[in-house]
């Protein structure tokens, strides 16, 4: 709910429509302050010694709370929980400054290059140094991945929050990680003929379930293989901004719309999952994925009709998209030569 009323808050501001976002940074304060003041009942955050970071109270006592929040599992949570923070701060400023320093000790706890000796959080918490991707799972079972495009959200949440309060020292630091990210999924994750993974398995998949060390699955811990649309969704949540830089080869995208098509005939298929179907479609044609969203009748957790209405409308024409560039490659010096 946070990361959904945050959504609807900068959506709101996108299109000038103001008079809902008080109403908007009040549910936001609401929600967020007890955790912060520590005055959430029944949970909390509090700090780990022997990993060095923040987690909940419950995950203290319990490995198997909240998805494994005592030691790894930081994706679920600080990721959504800090965008809805990054979006106060941008939009109410003395909020942002009341809780700078709480804000600031959340983001630490994965975004902490841990330098010296006086760090007290583990140095970037699940980044992998020589993979340039996120790892989640214990420390004693082999670790996993399966929240592609949720990794990169982790380090974009913390470049927006730096962007919210004018350091460029931490919104530096979570852009360099989510390029690293991004590049990393579209080679792991992002499956194409003839590149990383054999004839066979690229034949008959797009898109990776789950990565481990050692092996790739097609499936997730919770969905068959079968059930396309919701590998499309894990590597597609949340949808933002960024999900564009993401899915920026068009050609693979709709290769990946057509792969994942035939499932959403599933009896079992969910509209909350087949959303993230439509929304890539929009990469290449907004009119035919903009009745398919009108018609859905859920969304899933975190998203909502009008953040897809977004995404559709704001994609604008794809000729030489490079966020970084806008000029013809004949007139760019470093695209000609570099890119």
């Amino acid at each position: 709910m946070i990361f959904r009323a945050a959504r609807l808050a900068l959506i709101a501001e996108e299109v000038n429509c103001s008079d809902v976002i008080p109403v908007i940074l009040k549910f936001l304060r609401d929600t967020i302050n007890p955790w912060l003041n520590n005055k959430f009942v029944g949970n909390g955050f509090v700090y780990e010694m022997n990993w060095g970071g923040l987690v909940s109270k419950q995950s203290v006592t319990d490995q198997n709370a909240d998805f494994g929040f005592g030691l790894f599992d930081h994706v679920h949570y600080l990721g959504h929980f800090v965008y809805g923070i990054a979006v106060l701060a941008k939009l109410d400023h003395d909020w942002g400054i009341k809780f700078r320093r709480q804000a600031y000790a959340l983001v630490g706890s994965w975004i902490s290059l841990g330098r010296t000796a006086k760090s007290i959080y583990t140095r970037l918490r699940c980044f992998d140094l020589y993979k340039l991707h996120t790892w989640k799972g214990s420390a004693i079972e082999e670790c996993n991945s399966h929240h592609s495009s949720e990794h990169v959200f982790l380090y974009y949440t913390a470049s927006l929050l730096g962007l919210a309060y004018g350091d460029d020292h931490l919104m530096g630091i979570g852009s360099t990680l989510a390029s690293f990210e991004i590049e990393a999924t579209k080679t792991w994750f992002h499956v194409r003929e003839g590149e990383v993974y054999g004839e066979e398995f690229s034949k008959e998949n797009k898109l990776v379930g789950i990565s481990r060390p050692s092996k790739r699955e097609t499936k997730l811990f919770y969905a068959s293989a079968e059930q396309r649309d919701i590998r499309v969704g894990m590597n597609v949540l949340p949808l933002l901004p960024i999900t564009e830089i993401l899915f920026s080869d068009v050609s693979f995208v709709k290769e990946v719309v057509e792969w994942a098509t035939p499932s959403l005939m599933r009896k079992d298929a969910e509209d909350a999952w087949i959303g993230f179907v439509y929304a890539l479609e929009a990469l290449y044609d907004k009119a035919s994925p903009l009745k398919k969203i009108r018609s859905l009748k859920s969304f899933n957790e975190g998203h909502s009709l009008t953040s897809f209405l977004w995404w559709v409308h704001s994609r604008g024409e794809r000729v030489n998209f490079w966020t970084w560039c806008r000029k013809a490659d004949d007139e760019c010096w470093f695209c000609a030569n570099c890119g």
